[in-house]
């Protein structure tokens, strides 16, 4: 070894046994001599003589450096020296793999990187300077299998780094891979193709691995060659003998399999396709050989099956018949015929191949099914097919029987296995339910022997006892009234079924849990026939359900059972002494002190609320009820009272955690419950009934005085709160003085916007009515959200008050598609609008907070919590000013925080990054103008407010944000929801759209409801300016006339006009004359308005 050598084996030592500074003076030698001019030449010699496999990879680097870099500098001669030199490195040396240096003794990474430099040359010199390479090669293979192994790594290399389109290619690169495939077309290819046949028939036997890399080649290359090369009377038939030898290596009939299926897949015109898969008659010799074969071939043969199936569905496709031809006859039957060879084969691997091998045949069956959608009938053989893809479908979502104990747990195996199969099923029943619309009578009679096997044999297995259940639950997604009423239908026949037969491994979780979740789905044919009500509720409330021994079982049945109750429950008024004897022990288990208050004790929760359904119907003799009432909250109330009277608790601010998690548990607990009761009922109808929950309210309000610095139950109490406003209606006003000063008490944040929800909860509810009320907590609340806020603004980047900001926000929005988008931007219209959402949306009565700020430019949660606390804060001014109570506003009490009340609202009305915000803040003023603001000979009610909104908003936000650039008029951030009726919301049919929700629809597509009504933040801003007109009078618009329209340099003619339009003209004309004035003045600018 000479030092050239020893400095390579340095500087590739992984070892560590070299010196870390001679390592590094090794790298240095050997970078230095890569920058000699002749190095090439030193490296083409050294990779010929060195027996070192590092020596000789290095060289092959530096080579490779030379071709990307300077080959193409060279002298001609230099060039082909290195050409001829790599090829004779490649062909000519010797090829004895026991002999050290020689070619077949090299590595593989040697060969690997060998093939890739003369693959390079080849993609710079062929054909014009190097037109005999592969001709050259083809002349070489007779020296043996290293030859022939060199020879298919280099074509391998060719196909991977230059012909092949699966990768991503510069424009550049596929002119090159053009020219090769051109060139090699009229020279070579042929040749190449016959060598490939030789070379596998000779070294099938002997060295069947070297035949796979020879075929590996063939199968790369058939995409972009003569299919007459290939598809002929001697390679087809030496694949199929491969194919269906028993006898080969899998991985040569895999080989095999790879190259059918890249004839079978080649580019063709359909007629020509056809042809060629019949003649082929790959699904015949395929159905022979299905069964128990090795996985990687069979995965490949699932491949190739697939395949061919894919292609012939799109030959019948792409055919263009002419109807009462003879070709329409032939090309129909053709197809028919080669479907009904291959199908049952795909079938096979679908049905017991592993996941990978179904996965390969799942699209062409989703294909399959597509095409019977769009015009096939399903009768006879496709009726056929398409009850064997039930049966595949049936089979592959079993879960696997050795999991039964794991899955009963769930313990981790058991919830892997459940997770897995669960994401699995979801292509699974995809395609179920595009064969129920295709085939719905074939889905129906399928689903019914499925169910009446499991259920008829009491030794069923869990299993297959789940898997029927299942997919009757999955029928029972598209339920008409008329499939209920349908008493010989075949759905009602299974319903029944299951209603009436005892259900084997009942027990097991996953039964359970499908059972019950299959019963509420049909809960309406329950309500038609009440016959079955004694044996539905005894599985929600024995151990099938309410009482299992399996939380999760337990947990899903409370909500489960809750929704049943809702449906049935006028018809369970006979039943409601033995539910509630039934549900004690499960109520009880909720509110004991041992429960953990997680997420399972939460949703057992709902079994309070079923009970507060029944309990609360005024079906029910008062006498009764009140018992049953009582008999719910006098313990739940002297459980808490215990805890609160406890003098181990006295003096912890924060109590003890069990003592926390008990508490909110019963605080839940009754919220639930009181869901079943109506306003007038409690305090109208039966009053002895609203004397218990106020007496409850006072109970739970106390919280808040023995534990003021426990947050969550802080939370709690609120949302309890909420749900008393909607139970007690004005029963509550007594206790609020109290429980707002309570909440009021070192409250951060998050609990100031927490209770300004609550509060305006009940503005909105009792309106004038919070009028003295709101009078004493107005200045509080105000004092205490302008302390919180920072006095400079939020932080750059928290995504609050800039132009880009707000520009990506907006962008933002626009990419949220379809109904998620409405029902959200519904939303937040409402509440923006001081408006209890549909129902009072149990987000808004638990006192959680709808996280409008959860955008990609959010940051710190203390920031966040801020910008909400923002919101809500202008949100309670809307609801105040919208309420008719903006007299509390200039109170003795609160009139000296005005000034900075009206400078906070004009920024966010101008800046603030939430269009909705703006929008209700421009609302605010315009509600503040029409209250405050009378004619010019009367006595101003709020002395100062007329200036300021003439001369600081008309000027700044009616005027100065409209005319920046970043208010985009066609934003559909900017043109946002007023209201969404029920009916729209939930109309399967487009909504006829005004013009300008129709200019902004396209960037909310795909939704499946077209119900945006328009009721734009410009909108607004032109019915402000009326309302100063029609208020403020001549004092507005000579404003307007001598100072406002100067300043932003509008033409006298122009503004002329619009004084006009201001005296004149109705908000909707206006509002059609501002747009295209705004849009005229904006150039008149020039940059000015940001010095403003």
């Amino acid at each position: 070894m000479d030092d050239f050598e020893k400095a390579i084996f340095f500087s590739f030592d992984q070892t560590g046994a070299v010196d870390a500074q001679l390592k590094a003076q090794a790298r240095a030698y050997c970078e230095q001599a890569k920058q000699s001019p002749t190095i090439w030449q030193a490296c083409l010699e050294k990779f010929r003589v060195s027996q070192y496999a590092e020596v000789q990879f290095w060289c092959l680097q530096a080579l490779e450096e030379i071709t990307r870099q300077r080959y193409r500098s060279l002298d001609p001669q230099e060039r082909q020296f290195i050409r001829s030199s790599l090829l004779a490195a490649m062909c000519n040396y010797d090829v004895d793999e026991q002999k050290p240096g020689s070619l077949g003794s090299r590595t593989t990474f040697v060969k690997n990187k060998l093939a890739q430099i003369i693959v390079i040359l080849i993609s710079i010199d062929y054909p014009s300077e190097w037109p005999s390479v592969f001709l050259e090669m083809l002349n070489h293979l007779s020296k043996g299998a290293v030859v022939v192994d060199m020879f298919c790594r280099v074509l391998n290399t060719l196909d991977e780094e230059v012909i092949s389109l699966d990768f991503l290619r510069t424009s550049e690169e596929i002119a090159a891979a053009t020219r090769i495939k051109d060139a090699m077309r009229q020279q070579c290819i042929t040749q190449i193709v016959g060598a490939w046949y030789n070379l596998a028939v000779m070294y099938r036997v002997q060295m069947p691995y070297l035949t796979c890399s020879i075929l590996e080649t063939m199968h790369r290359y058939v995409a972009w060659i003569d299919i007459g090369l290939v598809a002929n009377d001697s390679i087809v038939p030496l694949l199929f003998e491969l194919l269906v030898s028993q006898t080969e290596l899998s991985v040569l009939r895999g080989a095999a399999a790879d190259c059918l299926l890249a004839i079978v897949s080649k580019r063709m015109e359909t007629t020509s396709k056809l042809a060629l898969l019949q003649k082929l008659h790959i699904g015949q010799a395929c159905s022979r050989i299905t069964e128990t074969q090795e996985p990687e071939f069979a995965l490949k043969l699932t491949a190739l099956l697939t395949g061919l199936a894919t292609e012939i569905l799109e030959c019948s496709k792409k055919m263009d018949f002419h109807p009462n031809s003879s070709q329409t006859t032939a090309a129909t039957n053709a197809v028919t015929l080669m479907l009904d060879e291959v199908l049952p084969s795909v079938f096979y691997f679908m049905q017991h191949g592993d996941e990978d091998m179904s996965s390969t045949t799942f699209q062409f069956l989703s294909n399959y099914v597509a095409r019977m959608k769009s015009g096939l009938e399903c009768n006879g053989k496709q009726a056929a097919h398409v009850a064997q893809i039930l049966e595949v479908i049936r089979n592959r979502m079993l879960y696997d029987p050795s999991s039964k104990d794991s899955l009963d747990g769930p313990d981790k195996e058991g919830q892997e296995e459940e997770e897995k199969l669960l994401e699995f099923r979801k292509d699974l029943f995809g395609l179920f339910r595009s064969i129920h619309r295709v085939a719905p009578d074939i889905t129906r009679s399928f689903v019914r022997s499925t169910l009446l096997t499991a259920l008829g044999n009491s030794e069923t297995s869990f299993e297959n006892v789940e898997a029927a259940i299942a997919l009757l639950h999955l029928l029972g997604e598209r339920v008409l009234e008329y499939d209920m009423l349908d008493e010989k239908g075949l759905l009602v026949e299974m319903v029944r079924t299951l209603l009436s037969n005892t259900v084997p491994c009942h027990s097991h979780r996953v039964v359970s849990l499908s059972y019950l979740e299959t019963i509420t789905r049909f809960v309406r044919y329950v309500q038609l026939h009440p016959e079955y009500i004694p044996s539905v509720l005894a599985a929600f409330l024995d151990c099938r359900g309410l009482r299992h021994p399996n939380p999760s079982v337990s947990s899903r049945a409370s909500y489960l059972f809750m929704r049943l109750v809702k449906v049935l429950r006028a018809q369970l008024v006979p039943y409601v002494e033995d539910i509630l004897q039934g549900l004690e022990s499960t109520l009880s288990a909720i509110t004991s002190k041992g429960s953990d208050g997680k997420g399972d004790a939460d949703d057992r929760c709902y079994a309070y609320e079923a009970a507060g359904l029944l309990i609360g119907m005024e079906d029910i003799v008062e006498e009764q009820q009140l018992k049953y009432v009582t008999a719910l909250l006098v313990p739940l109330c002297a459980q808490v009272d215990a805890i609160l009277s406890c003098e181990a608790y006295r003096g912890d601010l924060v109590g003890p955690p069990g003592v926390v998690i008990n508490l909110q548990q019963v605080i839940l607990a009754i919220s639930h419950m009181s869901k079943g009761f109506g306003e007038q009922l409690i305090t109208n109808s039966r009053p002895s009934i609203g004397n218990l929950f106020k007496q409850t309210l006072d109970v739970i309000l106390r919280i808040l005085v023995i534990f003021p610095k426990n947050k969550v139950l802080r939370s709690r109490v609120i949302s309890f709160l909420h749900r008393m406003v909607d139970v007690l209606g004005s029963a509550v006003f007594p206790v609020l003085p109290v429980a707002i000063q309570q909440l009021l008490n070192d409250c951060e944040p998050k609990d100031l916007a927490d209770f300004i929800l609550l509060i305006n909860q009940l503005v909105n509810k009792f309106k004038l009515g919070m009028s003295n009320i709101l009078q004493e907590v107005f200045p509080a609340v105000v004092g205490r959200v302008l302390t919180l806020l920072p006095k400079d603004g939020f932080p750059e980047g928290s995504g609050t008050n800039t132009e880009t900001n707000r520009g990506i926000h907006q962008r933002w929005v626009l990419k949220r598609q379809g109904i998620f988008i409405i029902v959200v931007l519904y939303f937040l219209g409402r509440l923006a609008a001081g408006t209890p959402t549909d129902s009072h949306s149990e987000r808004v009565q638990t006192g959680q907070q709808v996280d409008k700020t959860a955008t990609p430019f959010a940051t710190s949660p203390e920031v966040r919590e801020l910008q909400e606390l923002h919101r809500c804060f202008f949100t309670f001014l809307h609801v105040v000013t919208s309420n008719d109570l903006s007299l509390v506003l200039i109170t003795p009490q609160s009139r000296h925080w005005l000034q900075d009340i009206s400078q906070l609202i004009l920024e966010a009305a101008c800046h603030h990054k939430d269009v909705l915000v703006r929008k209700i803040c421009v609302q605010i003023f315009t509600k503040l103008i029409s209250d405050w603001c009378a004619g010019s000979t009367v006595e101003e009610k709020v002395p100062g407010f007329r200036r300021f909104v003439i001369e600081r908003f008309a000027s700044e936000c009616c005027v100065y944000s409209v005319l920046q650039t970043s208010f985009d008029l066609r934003d559909a951030n900017t043109f946002t929801t007023k209201y969404l009726s029920h009916e729209i919301l939930y109309s399967p049919l487009p909504v006829e759209m005004t013009d300008e929700v129709k200019s902004v629809w396209p960037n909310v597509k795909d939704a499946n409801i077209v119900g945006l009504l328009q009721f734009s933040l410009f909108g607004e801003i032109v019915t402000a300016q009326k309302t100063l007109y029609e208020k403020c009078g001549e004092e507005f618009w000579m404003h307007l006339a001598t100072k406002l329209l100067p300043a932003v340099h509008c033409p006298p003619n122009l503004a002329e006009q619009y004084c006009l339009h201001i005296q004149t003209s109705g908000p909707k004309d206006l509002k059609a004359f501002y747009k295209p004035f705004i849009e005229k003045l904006r150039p008149q600018q020039n940059g000015s308005l940001a010095n403003r």
